[in-house]
Parts: C-alpha cells; sequence; structure tokens
C-alpha cells in the first residue's frame, strides 16, 4: 500500500512537472513567434522609413539642382548682357576715335 501511494505521489508530481514544463515551452514559443513577428514589423518600418527618407531625398535634390540651374542661367543672362554693352561700349570708343583720327589726318 504505502508502495502504491509512493509511485502514485511520484507520479502526480512527474504528471504535474511535465504540464509545467510543456507550459514554459508553449510560453517560451509564444514570445520567440512575437520576437519573430516584432523584428519582421521593425524591418518592414524600417525599409518603408529608409524609402520615405530617399524620396524626401531626391525631391530635395531636384529642388537644389533646379534652383542651382535657374541661378547660373540668371549669371550667364547677366555676364552676357554685361559683355555686350562693353562691346557696344568698345566699338563706340572705336569709332569715335577712327573719326578723331581720320579729321586729324584729313587736315594736315
Amino acid at each position: 500500500k504505502n508502495i502504491q501511494f509512493r509511485r502514485a505521489r511520484i507520479e502526480y508530481s512527474m504528471d504535474k512537472a511535465r504540464k509545467g514544463e510543456e507550459k514554459k515551452w508553449r510560453k517560451e514559443e509564444r514570445e520567440r513567434f512575437e520576437k519573430t513577428k516584432y523584428r519582421w514589423w521593425d524591418a518592414k518600418k524600417k525599409q518603408a522609413d529608409q524609402r520615405l527618407a530617399i524620396t524626401v531625398q531626391r525631391a530635395f535634390r531636384g529642388h537644389l539642382g533646379r534652383k542651382v540651374a535657374k541661378l547660373r542661367v540668371m549669371q550667364r543672362v547677366e555676364h552676357d548682357s554685361a559683355n555686350a554693352l562693353v562691346n557696344s561700349c568698345a566699338l563706340q570708343i572705336s569709332r569715335v576715335w577712327r573719326g578723331h583720327r581720320g579729321r586729324m589726318v584729313s587736315k594736315y
């Protein structure tokens, strides 16, 4: 009788320990799944953030490029107009000088 009681008690304890181990294993498995799920979600979010950052950077760089190109065009136009003014002034001076020289030569 005592042996049967002890066997039953050991069997009960082992059954309880087995259930506890299974419960612990299920909990660890669930936590592992949650970590994997969150890791996947974090990776997706990180990718989306990177794509968004790239899009914003691309738009801003395009804006800066257009702004610089417009500025360079304005500078080129300004330079060309200044160059045209200098050329016309040089032409005027040259014309006046030749006229003066021509009159001086014709006098003598």
